[in-house]
């Protein structure tokens, strides 16, 4: 039984192990934020708001990804690597009208590169928006 034990833990380790991603890398990303959880190569940052920002990182300590729930209400997101911000994929969307709000993702699309995966409203209807994490620009906007 013990050996079992000791095996499984062996087993298990690898996954948890550290990522190369650091609390300050990561506080770099959501200035002013604070990581609340770091469990292997995931964080979970509470912003100066009080929002909560998840951000996941590869083993190499490379952005995976970045996700919230409130856009327009606290959640900060600074990448850097010569991705724009969560407030200016924001911008990009409320420079044609739209309102964005709620939900929200950053990650690598395997046709388009980074992208931001932004909820928001048209004339009172839910809409999804993609925007282009490099060229800060609408991809695609949806119902």
């Amino acid at each position: 039984m013990n050996r079992s034990v000791v095996v499984f833990f062996l087993l298990l380790v690898p996954l948890y192990s550290l990522s190369k991603a650091t609390e300050e890398l990561v506080k770099s990303m959501v200035p002013g934020g604070k990581v609340s959880t770091h469990i292997g190569s995931d964080f979970s940052v509470r912003t100066q708001a009080g929002t909560k920002v998840v951000i996941e990182f590869s083993r190499q300590g490379d952005l995976d990804e970045a996700s919230g729930l409130n856009l327009g209400s606290g959640d900060i997101f600074e990448p850097g690597n010569s991705l724009i911000s969560l407030g200016s994929a924001a911008q990009v969307v409320q420079k044609l009208g739209q309102k964005v709000k709620g939900q929200w993702r950053l990650e690598r699309d395997l046709e388009r590169g980074w992208i931001y995966e932004l909820s928001g409203t048209h004339e009172q209807e839910d809409f999804d928006y993609l925007v282009d994490a490099k060229k800060a620009q609408l991809i695609k906007a949806e119902e």
